[in-house]
């Protein structure tokens, strides 16, 4: 999509960052997971489906976490993953894993 961030991914601190981000055109990609309570966010996920952004969940810290931590989390990305398919937002999930 023309304008649409030239290819940028954002992540931020917060979903209404997330939100203002997609609202000002800056990303093609984002990655919600460090936003604190990204899941539950509704309005988010409407907002990217309306403007063509998909979410690209990045794996690798979840796959670093403790196993109770990584419980919760892929708890999280299991009702989030629901709601992008609910209101249609895309969504890739990948590792940007760094070889070693």
């Amino acid at each position: 999509m023309p304008g649409r961030g030239d290819g940028v991914s954002l992540e931020g601190a917060s979903t209404e960052q997330l939100k203002q981000s997609i609202a000002q055109r800056k990303a093609a990609r984002i990655n919600p997971l460090p936003a604190r309570n990204y899941y539950k966010d509704d309005a988010l996920v409407k907002m990217a489906a309306g403007a063509g952004v998909t979410f690209g969940i990045n794996l690798a810290s979840v796959i670093k976490m403790s196993t109770d931590e990584r419980a919760h989390a892929l708890r999280h990305i299991r009702i989030f993953l629901g709601k992008c398919v609910k209101y249609g937002a895309g969504f890739s999930l990948n590792t940007e894993s760094e070889e070693s």
